[in-house]
């Protein structure tokens, strides 16, 4: 009898161990990213219906890269959403009086909105949404947002604290965050800008950019 009651104890044992959940580790960005709000995730639902859709009716082309996208899309339930705030940069303003000091003054927080999608601890996809006429719609869809952004954890241990920003500068995107008092500025994959190089970059480039509007109204012809 005492026999059985060990067997039955051991085996009690094995099973819990079983169907015991793993812990997936935990999100690589805990910490850094800050929960969607209610507008938001009601406006994401409103996304996986649409895709969840799509893919009903072209279940058969759900391994090309469209097909994957509207997969993950239309499976949202099974990620952890999270998001960054993400900046518009004034270059006007900015250009007006360029200087290391007016680079975070003339960040203005976008209409767009980046969501995370973590599954397992690993940032798999990101895609974005944005709010224009104030109706919100799909933005874009980003597979290996993962790669790109993943010094970033890293990173940010040295950091002040894990707030950061993302912010667009004509087409590019980059990050910035504080260390030690100042503001540090990044490409969006990592790479480190000193300011003074950042701030002769995007007058440089604005500089350019008016050039190029000047010859453009100077030769009307050549743009018909």
């Amino acid at each position: 009898m005492k026999n059985n009651l060990v067997l039955l104890l051991i085996l009690f044992l094995v099973v819990s161990c079983t169907n015991k959940t793993t812990d997936s580790g935990g999100s690589l960005f805990s910490g850094i990213t800050r929960a969607l709000t209610s507008e938001e995730l009601s406006v994401i639902e409103s996304i996986k219906k649409e895709f969840k859709e799509q893919v009903n009716r072209e279940s058969s082309r759900s391994f090309t890269p469209l097909g994957l996208m509207r997969k993950n899309l239309s499976e949202l339930d099974n990620f952890k959403l999270s998001t960054l705030p993400f900046y518009n940069f004034d270059v006007e303003k900015f250009y007006a009086n360029p200087s290391p000091e007016r680079l975070m003054e003339c960040m203005i927080p976008s209409d767009k909105v980046n969501v995370f999608a973590e599954r397992d601890g690993n940032l798999k996809f990101c895609f974005s949404i944005r709010k224009e006429n104030d109706k919100w719609t799909f933005d874009e869809y980003i597979e290996n947002w993962g790669n790109i952004i993943s010094w970033l954890p890293d990173s940010l241990k040295k950091a002040d604290s894990p707030q950061c920003k993302i912010f667009i500068h004509g087409s590019r995107e980059y990050l910035t965050y504080k260390r030690n008092g100042n503001n540090l500025y990044f490409r969006i994959t990592g790479e480190y800008i000193p300011t003074e190089t950042l701030c002769e970059q995007f007058v440089d480039e604005y500089n350019q950019w008016l050039k190029n509007i000047q010859f453009i109204k100077a030769h009307p012809e050549t743009f018909k």
